[in-house]
């Protein structure tokens, strides 16, 4: 009985999980029709040329034909008489927005890149004005090195949006958050020298 209870209770967060992978956009039936009619017509031997700055980021096909329905359904959901409640939809849990240059979200990228430009203006900062021998040093400078790769996964995710650029995204974050406690914890209770700092009873 005991098993047949876990084995339920694993039955409904997996379907839970396989109902929040999509979101309503991806559901509808016209986005449905538009990609199926879209990639019959394109998807075929000497279809429309993809340009070479989408296709240097991977667009092939297949997401021209999702990209534009997107925007396709999403134009026509806002011109509707009366105006729908919620015209503008997610697709695969993203907002609809313009690409630029075959990025999915070119400000986000815009702004991964200048906090990675400031994080590297600062690890220059720490290097210049922080002596060699102060033992927090290198793991301020770890520190900085979490930050850079976070944000250059962050820019690359938001550039394209592949399952493994958003692993890698998700995960660069949650590196640096965790490496931000660790740090914390080194720097409060002075785990850097030989006598730790104590707290006193």
């Amino acid at each position: 009985m005991h098993l047949r209870g876990n084995a339920l209770r694993a039955a409904v967060v997996v379907a839970l999980a396989a109902t929040a992978s999509a979101s309503l956009g991806d559901r509808l039936p016209d986005f449905k029709d538009c990609v199926k009619t879209c990639t019959a017509t394109n998807c075929v031997p000497g279809g429309p040329a993809i340009s070479l700055q989408h296709r240097l980021l991977l667009w092939d096909c297949p997401s021209e034909c999702d990209y534009s329905c997107q925007h396709v359904v999403t134009d026509k959901r806002l011109a509707r008489e009366p105006p729908y409640r919620e015209p503008v939809l997610q697709f695969h849990g993203k907002w609809p927005f313009y690409r630029f240059l075959g990025m999915q979200e070119p400000f986000s990228v815009i702004f991964s890149l200048l906090n990675f430009l400031a994080h590297d203006h600062g690890m220059k900062v720490l290097r210049e004005k922080v002596p060699a021998s102060y033992p927090l040093r290198p793991f301020y400078i770890g520190f900085g090195y979490f930050g850079l790769a976070s944000w250059i996964f962050s820019c690359i995710f938001h550039t394209r949006d592949f399952s493994v650029t958003e692993k890698l995204d998700y995960f660069g974050a949650g590196a640096s958050v965790m490496y931000g406690m660790f740090l914390s914890v080194v720097r409060v209770f002075r785990l850097d020298k030989d006598t730790p700092k104590r707290s006193s009873v």
